[in-house]
């Protein structure tokens, strides 16, 4: 097949069917995987035509949490979504075709924020103030994304990194929720616990705030800490079930501020607590939800103040 445009792409649909389904031996293959593979290429397709690579993840994200077990849904998604990249990659659809598969990959550690030109630097902080003002929107957001980011910036400064990452993190931590701006009205912020569909929607903003800054090339460095900010220091978090070392060091200095600045901070739907009833929480899920090292931290920033 030769260089593919979006028109071709969406006539080799039943190829690109046969490729999921590939993944599995004949005797796996149930009639909900023939389901799930025909709405996966659609889905894939959707995103492809309509230039918006974050709608095949957050589809792949509300698809796991509601008709596999997440195991299982996880291992058939991951499988297949390889099989599409190959197929793509194989066959020359070119960047277009593979952008939404690519933004299914596990994100590595960012490296240091390299040396900006001042004017530069300035072009960043305007991108991620517009943000934080679309953020400030709802009546918790841009409050929520500037104290996270101040202690972000706290915690970093603490643990000894340089000015460059200090700066770095306090940018992660204003545009962090940056995904939450395409999740439908009001459901991040809901004076309510969440439903389960809910929840797993709410969940995809992690994957729709790291397409949203890939699109944008002062925002890209970032991309990895908005995707891995509820990944878990033992691996039970989402969406990739990094471990430990695995989750960007951004990543987990804002897990620990998101969560810090969430439980001290007054929402409609239930009163705060006190700082030192918060870092007991968080100390109780040091070494499982939280890096140590960054909860130790953030005491030493509390306990100063």
């Amino acid at each position: 097949m030769s260089v593919g445009s979006r028109s071709n792409l969406r006539e080799a649909r039943p190829e690109l069917i046969d490729s999921v389904l590939g993944v599995l031996s004949k005797p796996q293959r149930t009639l909900l995987h023939h389901a799930l593979a025909s709405s996966l290429v659609d889905a894939y397709l959707d995103a492809v035509a309509d230039e918006r690579p974050a709608r095949l993840a957050v589809w792949m994200e509300s698809k796991s949490a509601t008709n596999l077990r997440d195991a299982a849904a996880a291992t058939f998604f991951s499988a297949a979504a390889r099989a599409l990249e190959e197929f793509v990659d194989r066959n020359q659809f070119g960047d277009l075709a593979a952008a939404p598969l690519r933004a299914l990959r596990p994100r590595r550690p960012h490296a240091a924020v390299p040396e900006a030109r001042p004017e530069v630097v300035a072009d960043v902080d305007g991108a991620t103030n517009t943000i934080v003002a679309r953020l400030s929107e709802d009546a918790y957001g841009g409050d929520h994304a500037r104290n996270v980011s101040a202690w972000a910036k706290r915690i970093a400064r603490r643990l000894g990194l340089s000015d460059r990452d200090v700066s770095f993190a306090g940018r992660c931590g204003l545009i962090h929720d940056v995904g939450e701006l395409q999740l439908p009205g009001g459901i991040a912020s809901a004076a309510r616990p969440l439903r389960e569909g809910e929840l797993a929607l709410v969940r995809t903003h992690v994957l729709i705030g790291e397409a949203l800054a890939l699109e944008n090339p002062l925002l890209a460095p970032f991309a990895p800490a908005i995707r891995s900010h509820h990944e878990r220091f033992d691996g039970g978090g989402y969406p990739d079930r990094l471990r430990g070392d695995a989750i960007p060091l951004a990543a987990r200095i804002l897990a620990v501020a998101d969560a810090f600045n969430a439980m001290v901070g007054r929402r409609s739907h239930r009163a705060s607590i006190t700082a030192p009833d918060a870092l007991e929480g968080l100390r109780l899920g040091a070494g499982s939800q939280f890096d140590p090292r960054i909860v130790s931290a953030l005491a030493a920033v509390v306990s100063a103040r």
